[in-house]
């Protein structure tokens, strides 16, 4: 990937409740086998950060080329980030020097790839270690090292040099295949939303605030997973006895999770699982879950509000750090002569402006409100039949009188469903699906490293075979049927919560772009593909929720993009050079395959000898628009508020307080409750604030929409015809996966479904859709 940008990291929201808002790489032995007995080549290790090649040697074959993650050393990073950063300084320069009429394209493109792997190398897998196993010498080692990544970056992207270069291509694009027309595309138009055309002072502000916002980033997701860790609600019935309606109320599991954190913060302490005491935690799946099962308001409350007030206050504090991200946000967009940042991020998405992502959100707004107001009468109404509920409903109620309602209405619980659902059941049928589809086989690596706590990051010192950073991690190989011993990917899974050392949300990662030299693949594309599913208690093996398996299947559409690339060129490869607007259409259409009655029963295991239940798949069928309107009311909160604090006239510098104002005035018209005076949701809001999204938070309804027409194809071809959905399947993955940003995504998408997107698929889907 040619750089002019950090590499993207994709995460997924959470719209399915209504209460939350050395050597770098690793030789990997000969004799190494997988569970299909096949074999993989030897594997040469990347450069270190201090070899100084112009030229970067790839192994011969293609090559999986891993972190070697035991021997990071976060002391060492910046050492030896300076010396790289000076060697890779002289390969810019000769590469500037090149002349463009007498060099082919991809010389020029061969040689600023691999200045970004060598980079990538080095820095990329400490980036990954600070998502997944955070602590303080790793976060001050990456801390100190991402203004140089950035600054080093902002160098490319403005070299006036590089940009004439690329500027000759374009003007003379002789020879040139579309691939490579795309590549010079996206390379200009990056640079010069990175300020490539301004000059002096005006320039090095420029890149002053990309380094400060790269910083600001970082700090504010730091502050939510610190701020989130540090907040919980315990209980004791020892001191308060009116709360053992809690005995009753809560599941199992989350009590053995609740039991298990009281217990790691009082190690002497006594108690049972059934009777406590338990710590609630703000970790997301043990959050949901209380607020659906609890039936005392105070506790509901108290966790809500600690929930919606994250980082507003002390050392934690994000207010500041929002203001700033905005000001910066808004300066940067100045300084290349734009009224405001949507501007700049409309200039790299499907939708033109403003004006495209109202029309549409406008659109499922009005349905979605007529929808949700319907939808709260009716839990109102619920709500009046159950003894000692409120009169009127609140934010902290809603989520446990829709679990009752929905109970009530469908006759099944989550509890009951997740029992049959295994964590080792859905990922074979997941990967069975995937089979199908896509004509590949997932083998996963069995002869990974055990930790060890004598090292840093928990490796044994003799550790030659893939590394892993925690003992849940699995490996696994994607192999093309019937297309010999080689695998074409492979893939990190961290598949379970670790609420001290690792973030929240779900998210795929890449670990290694696949990259071509002259033809011939020289690696292959590797992801990292990160959950906070529910782990194992010391009751129950892993099994997952509902919704957990929607979010495995999300992030695993994500990867299928990377992993199922054919594009030889790494800028345009994968999820690279897919407008941000439209990367969400591989993750949102495999979500859709968890309501095929075959896939879904594939996922399941039998519990005491029975099978999973057919009728209470029908069950989780008709339930799928329950809270439909609701759930898209949420959705448009927070895409509005993130589309009007890009695009709508805010102070300079601008003010906390204003930004709230903001976010009130788009409740206003998404949200039937009136909102609360002490809901602080941006403050812990990453995805626009630590995350890519800035001004693309629609982008999860907008690809929706893609999503839907996708999934249609599969509807109209024959769901029940397997001949038919294969076939539909090699449609897809032969275009949306394959062609990545390679092409325009409304033509990539033209080509898999023979026509334009239309919201009509999506609200008939989720059954928002007026009944003419």
């Amino acid at each position: 990937m040619l750089l002019t940008s950090l590499p993207r990291t994709l995460t997924t929201t959470t719209t399915t409740t209504l209460a939350s808002s050395s050597s770098i790489s690793s030789p990997i032995s000969p004799s190494s086998r997988v569970t299909s007995q096949r074999s993989l080549h030897a594997h040469s290790a990347a450069p270190s950060a201090t070899t100084a090649t112009t030229n970067y040697e790839y192994p011969p074959l293609p090559s999986l080329n891993l972190p070697s993650f035991a021997d990071l050393n976060p002391r060492q990073l910046n050492g030896e980030l300076d010396s790289l950063l000076k060697s890779l300084e002289s390969d810019v320069v000769a590469i500037e020097q090149l002349d463009p009429s007498s060099v082919p394209f991809m010389e020029v493109v061969s040689q600023l790839d691999a200045v970004s792997e060598r980079l990538e190398s080095v820095f990329s897998p400490f980036r990954h270690l600070d998502g997944v196993q955070s602590h303080g010498v790793l976060r001050e080692a990456t801390f100190a090292a991402l203004p140089k990544v950035v600054k080093f970056g902002m160098r490319i992207s403005q070299s006036e040099a590089l940009y004439r270069i690329f500027k000759y291509f374009s003007e003379n694009p002789k020879g040139l295949s579309q691939v490579h027309l795309r590549v010079v595309e996206s390379y200009l138009k990056s640079a010069e939303l990175s300020g490539v055309s301004l000059t002096g002072s005006k320039k090095m502000k420029f890149s002053k605030n990309a380094q400060r916002l790269s910083l600001l980033g970082n700090k504010f997701a730091e502050n939510v997973l610190d701020n989130t860790k540090a907040l919980n609600l315990t209980v004791d019935l020892a001191q308060s006895p009116h709360y053992s309606a809690l005995i009753q109320d809560l599941p199992l599991s989350l009590k053995s999770q609740a039991h298990s954190a009281y217990a790691a913060l009082h190690p002497k302490s006594t108690g049972t699982i059934e009777e406590g005491p338990w710590t609630f935690t703000l970790d997301h799946h043990v959050f949901i879950s209380f607020m659906e099962r609890c039936s005392i308001r105070e506790l509901r409350k108290e966790l809500y509000d600690m929930f919606i007030s994250r980082c507003s206050s002390g050392k934690w504090d994000n207010r500041a750090t929002v203001a700033e991200i905005l000001t910066l946000r808004g300066e940067q967009a100045n300084l290349l002569g734009m009224k405001n940042y949507g501007e700049m991020s409309f200039a790299q998405k499907m939708a033109k402006d403003r004006d495209d992502v109202l029309s549409l959100s406008n659109t499922v707004l009005s349905a979605s409100r007529v929808a949700a107001e319907k939808e709260m009468a009716e839990l109102q109404k619920h709500a009046d039949t159950l003894p000692g509920s409120p009169s009127s409903l609140l934010q902290w109620d809603l989520s446990y009188f829709s679990r009752s309602l929905k109970e009530s209405l469908f006759n099944f619980s989550e509890e009951e469903v997740k029992k049959y659902l295994p964590y080792d059941s859905v990922m074979k049928g997941l990967f069975q699906l995937s089979s199908h589809l896509f004509d590949i086989e997932v083998v996963k690596h069995e002869n990974l490293s055990e930790p060890n706590a004598l090292s840093m990051f928990r490796f044994s010192e003799d550790d030659r075979d893939i590394q892993k950073w925690n003992s849940d991690v699995e490996f696994f190989y994607i192999y093309q049927k019937g297309k010999g011993d080689e695998p074409i990917a492979a893939f990190y899974l961290d598949p379970f919560a670790r609420p001290s050392e690792k973030r929240g949300g779900a998210w795929m990662d890449v670990c290694k772009s696949s990259r071509y030299v002259d033809g011939k693949q020289v690696q292959i594309p590797v992801a990292y593909l990160v959950c906070n599913s529910s782990p194992a208690t010391a009751t129950s093996p892993a099994v997952l929720t509902f919704r957990e398996v929607e979010t495995l299947f999300h992030e695993f559409g994500h990867g299928l993009q990377h992993m199922l690339t054919t594009v030889e060129v790494s800028h345009v490869a994968g999820i690279n050079g897919v407008e941000w607007d439209a990367v969400e259409l591989p993750s949102q259409f495999m979500e859709n395959w968890c309501y095929h009655k075959e896939t879904f029963l594939s996922l399941t295991h039998t519990v005491d000898g029975e099978p999973f239940p057919v009728e209470t798949f029908e069950k989780i069928k008709r339930s799928q628009t329950f809270m439909a309107g609701s759930m898209y009311l949420r959705q448009l909160t927070f895409g509005l508020t993130d589309l009007d604090l890009h695009t709508l006239p805010l102070s300079s510098p601008v003010e906390y307080e204003s930004v709230r104002q903001v976010q009130r005035d788009v409740m206003k018209r998404t949200q039937i409750l009136p909102s609360l005076l002490n809901d602080h949701s941006l403050c812990s809001f990453a995805h626009i604030f630590a995350g890519g999204y800035a001004c693309g938070y629609y982008s999860y309804l907008w690809a929706k929409i893609l999503s839907a027409d996708a999934f249609e194809q599969f509807v109209v071809a024959g769901l029940d015809d397997p001949e038919a959905v294969k076939k539909t399947g090699k449609r897809f993955r032969d275009t949306v996966l394959a062609l990545g940003g390679s092409k325009p995504p409304a033509e990539v998408f033209k080509m898999f479904t023979n026509s334009d997107p239309n919201p009509r698929s999506l609200l008939k889907h989720e059954g928002l859709l007026a009944e003419e």
